[in-house]
């Protein structure tokens, strides 16, 4: 007789690790393989216009299916999630190929290169090499006459003369014969090979330069020097993986639906417009993680989920924030009445801390031995300049663009009266952003740590003025708000957020180009949602605390058990 099988590990014929192949699912799958065969069949992809004009309808239905979600049979919502979620993917890569087949030359020409090549060229030299460089082979855009020459007193607009003239003393002091060779064919390769535009070009020598944190350096440095730049392309999708392992481990915490909330945000928001998921050098490495940190926190796992928000804050500064929600649960925690010393310390949160402080020792210990320390003192210089008012670009976002905003849809940029102003109202702000932080630090102290760390991007855009595409911070929003819809607050939050990139979206397809308008009204919005999100949890534990006091008040007979009372008696 046969030994019967072992079927522990197996579900309907399938390993459990294996994904469940339901209806919504193959409905997903049924529609993507008939626009797939479409566009096979097209002549071409569509412009960056229409796509945010498409992005405007599919968030509006987006915002129609939160609203319907818990009247229609869950097998139909989930199948409506999943279609529009595969509509906005094929809409983000402009129903072409190119998601896979084109990089950013603009961005990964300061990433990769900057990474590969920071021994020789440092915060301040790649337009300098660079620029002679392109002189050597024959001048790309001959209409450029002048750079930004960034030292560590800042910016200053310079001729390229001046350009070619440090060049020369970089190659001849900086480089190896060798290292020199290597450094041009890259250049040449992203320049030519991989058609840069001339108009680009010609704008990177005016940019700010590149300013990644030693620390990030100190983890793509070896990953630039291990593929050749003609694996660029391989390299770009590196992001993708990252996000996609990142969605997997929410899926397992929160489950498919949330998971498929936050794919659909991600790929219909306006935030990843540029720079491109798909097409840029591990440029979104801090949000893969700070995804993946949620996700280990409520996975009961603060430790890991330490050590990957960590890595975040440290390859991008500002992911620290995110640290708000739990800090303050922390902090409100330590005052507690009736409580041991003991009983004051929450463990996860102790585990969450000590994890985020082990990787920030690792990764400075790495940067001070590999690097030395004075990479260190360069970066903060160098990020001071960047984010001094004066050198605001009109593409940033936050509490202080809101601030100042005065609803006009002219000009189409930030000017230097706006500058000026955002400087001469710090003071005005810093009050109105504690009367929001407080309330919040103590409205989060009875909130599950994952929900108080989401929280966190309510602190980032009130204390922060940051590019447009770093606010993709609030897919953990999206999370938060998609993992449970029994709530008013959540599906309202849900709601808000979409509504804030639908509105994005019509902007940049009625004005566009129009950036001062469209993140001065984005900041308005996100200004009402941090405040009324904020109000809002101040009233929930408010609520709570009243709860819990009658509970302890009116205890309920221990021979009588709750369920066993008649509704009838009074």
């Amino acid at each position: 007789m046969a030994a019967p099988q072992d079927t522990s590990g197996i579900r309907g014929g399938l390993p459990k690790w294996l994904p469940r192949f339901d209806r919504p699912l193959l409905i997903g799958l049924a529609v993507a393989a008939m626009v797939l065969l479409a566009l096979d069949l097209s002549p071409g992809g569509i412009d960056g216009r229409v796509v945010e004009a498409i992005k405007y309808w599919i968030c509006l239905l987006g915002i129609i299916l939160v609203v319907v979600w818990r009247w229609v049979p869950r097998q139909v919502a989930t199948g409506a999630l999943i279609c529009l979620t595969v509509l906005a993917g094929l809409n983000y890569s402009r129903f072409s190929p190119r998601l896979f087949t084109k990089i950013d030359t603009f961005d990964t020409y300061h990433y990769y290169l900057g990474a590969k090549y920071f021994d020789e060229v440092g915060y301040y030299d790649l337009y300098p090499a660079s620029a002679l460089v392109d002189a050597e082979a024959g001048t790309h855009n001959r209409g450029a006459k002048r750079y930004r020459a960034q030292t560590e007193e800042g910016y200053r607009p310079r001729p390229l003369k001046h350009a070619l003239k440090r060049g020369q003393q970089v190659r001849d002091e900086q480089f190896s014969p060798a290292r020199w060779e290597a450094f041009a064919h890259d250049f040449l390769y992203i320049q030519r090979e991989c058609k840069m535009g001339r108009g680009s070009w010609k704008t990177i020598l005016m940019d700010r330069g590149f300013n990644a944190p030693p620390f990030w350096i100190a983890i793509a440095r070896p990953v630039a020097h291990i593929f050749p730049v003609e694996w660029l392309k391989f390299l770009c999708l590196l992001d993708i993986f990252l996000l996609l392992g990142a969605l997997t481990l929410v899926s397992r915490a929160y489950g498919r639906v949330t998971a498929l909330w936050a794919a659909f945000f991600t790929l219909a928001s306006f935030s990843l417009r540029w720079p491109e998921l798909g097409g840029c050098f591990l440029r979104f490495l801090w949000i893969s993680c700070l995804m993946a940190g949620m996700a280990l926190i409520k996975l009961a796992r603060p430790l890991a989920g330490g050590v990957v928000t960590g890595l975040a804050g440290m390859v991008n500064i500002f992911p620290w924030v995110f640290l708000y929600g739990p800090a303050s649960k922390g902090a409100v925690g330590l005052f507690g009445r009736n409580k041991t010393l003991r009983e004051r310390f929450d463990p996860g949160l102790l585990k969450l801390a000590g994890g985020a402080v082990m990787t920030a020792v690792v990764l400075a210990g790495w940067v001070s031995l590999t690097m030395g320390t004075r990479v260190i003192d360069q970066f903060r210089a160098n990020i001071v300049a960047h984010i001094q008012p004066e050198e605001l670009s009109s593409k940033r976002a936050g509490f202080a663009i809101g601030y100042v905003f005065d609803g006009e849809v002219k000009p189409r940029m930030l000017t230097k009266e706006d500058r000026k102003a955002v400087r001469e109202t710090a003071d005005d702000r810093r009050l109105w952003v504690w009367l929001i932080l407080l309330p919040l630090a103590w409205g989060l102290r009875r909130k599950p740590t994952d929900e108080a760390y989401a929280l966190g991007f309510i602190p980032f855009f009130l204390l922060t003025t940051f590019s447009h595409y770093y606010a993709v911070c609030r897919v953990l929003l999206v999370v938060a708000h998609a993992s449970d819809f029994s709530r008013l607050r959540n599906r309202v939050g849900l709601m808000a957020l979409i509504g804030l990139d639908a509105y994005a979206g019509w902007s940049l397809t009625r004005y566009p180009a129009h950036w001062s308008y469209t993140l001065g009204m984005f900041s308005w919005g996100a200004t009402a949602y941090c405040a009324g999100m904020t109000a809002w949890i101040v009233v929930e534990s408010h609520t709570s605390d009243r709860a819990l006091c009658r509970g302890r008040q009116d205890p309920q007979p221990a021979s009588v058990p709750a369920a066993s009372k008649n509704p009838a008696d009074g």
